[in-house]
């Protein structure tokens, strides 16, 4: 990819981009796409798509769109990944990019993003799975998001509560995080590190 394209892509510069688009080769579109919705560019994100309907979308791109919490890019491009495939599992990294640290401006549009992936699986009869492991748990330790823990927990249908969780929330001074998981120990049996997949 030139750096006019990546420069276009990560401006939201579309008349470049669709000028620069137009006269290269097919395997730009996806460097651009990624680009676009790292930087929470939807015009640029829906161009690229119109350009080549077949587009591949990165679990990467994903991951960048739900950190900066660019929730329309991330459901315009999660929506169009699943037109193509007739099941699809969200991998933690990309649940694990809504609760990580961010700008303090993007933390509402970060849960925002949260709530849909773990919706996702009601999306019109195609089978979506997501993918929560101890790391998307512990992610929610780093600025003590109790708000995300108790979402990717309450969503799983079958949680086995982990003891670890609440020395790990103690440890990391989640002290909401260390509070909520002490109450929902109470009502658990413990076991060891495991990944789930909400269906």
């Amino acid at each position: 990819m030139s750096q006019e394209t990546k420069y276009a892509a990560r401006t939201g510069n579309l008349d470049l981009l669709k000028d620069l688009v137009i006269k290269q080769t097919h395997s730009i579109h996806n460097w651009a796409l990624f680009e676009a919705a790292k930087h929470g560019h939807f015009s640029c994100v829906l161009f690229l798509v119109q350009q080549d309907p077949t587009i591949f979308v990165h679990d990467k791109c994903l991951s960048f769109a739900a950190h900066n919490g660019h929730f329309h890019i991330l459901r315009f491009l999660i929506k169009h990944k699943i037109k193509h495939v007739s099941q699809y599992m969200i991998p933690f990294e990309v649940i694990r990019a809504c609760v990580t640290e961010t700008k303090e401006e993007n933390i509402q549009n970060q849960i925002r993003c949260l709530q849909f992936l773990l919706g996702a699986n009601n999306n019109g009869g195609k089978s979506i799975q997501i993918q929560v492991n101890t790391k998307v748990l512990c992610a929610c330790f780093l600025r003590d998001n109790v708000v995300c823990l108790k979402m990717i927990i309450n969503a799983i249908k079958e949680f086995v509560f982990a003891e670890w969780l609440v020395i790990a929330a103690k440890s990391k001074g989640a002290m909401q995080c260390y509070k909520w998981l002490c109450k929902k120990q109470k009502q658990s049996l413990s076991i060891p590190d495991v990944t789930y997949v909400i269906k």
